[in-house]
């Protein structure tokens, strides 16, 4: 296989088409700086790509599938392996990394909408969201620890309070019972039962 490198840095105002790359195998780096918009399912099965730059002064959304089924994903945004840093993109659309199972990491905590199945299968990952994130079901199904934000331990009981323990979500998040409780823990960075506080 040759390896393929998709450079748009060069470029301005540049828009990709709905499934422009569907299924390429030999792509193995993307960089989007150039771009303005992409479509749905750009890069859904490029199972080679290893690295993407994507501009989110330009794009702070990224539709649905785009990356779906890209298992060798490491990087994103970042030069650290496993790494997926969504810092300033504000929305996700419905399984945009899903089955991308190299991340070991995603930073969500400044997406106010994360789509359904995003994040499905993962059991290495470890999400951070915040208490001003929209999750759809499934969004982090099998993830074993979960991160939110908040700006207190109310702000964290109010957020967990508002999610039905019986919906797909909850279950995504495994045990929001425990979550509850840290309301009266203060100081808490991490609950064996799969999530975890962060205080901002």
């Amino acid at each position: 296989m040759t390896d393929t490198y998709l450079d748009t840095s060069n470029c301005t105002s540049l828009a990709i088409d709905i499934e422009a790359f569907f299924g390429c195998t030999n792509l193995t780096s993307v960089d989007l700086s150039g771009c303005t918009s992409v479509g749905e399912k750009v890069f859904y099965q490029c199972t080679n790509i290893t690295a993407v730059t994507w501009p989110t002064d330009t794009m702070k959304t990224i539709p649905s599938n785009c990356f779906s089924g890209c298992k060798n994903l490491k990087t994103f945004n970042s030069k650290t392996t496993g790494i997926c840093d969504l810092t300033g993109i504000t929305s996700i659309g419905q399984q945009v990394f899903n089955n991308c199972t190299s991340l070991t990491s995603a930073n969500l905590s400044q997406c106010s909408f994360v789509g359904e199945m995003d994040f499905d299968g993962y059991t290495g990952l470890i999400p951070i969201i915040s208490t001003k994130t929209t999750i759809e079901s499934h969004a982090f199904r099998g993830c074993q620890y979960v991160t939110i934000q908040a700006a207190s331990e109310a702000d964290l009981e109010s957020y967990c309070s508002d999610i039905d323990i019986d919906s797909d979500i909850a279950r995504d998040l495994s045990d929001l019972a425990e979550v509850k409780k840290l309301a009266s823990i203060p100081g808490v960075t991490d609950v064996p039962t799969g999530l975890s506080y962060d205080h901002t």
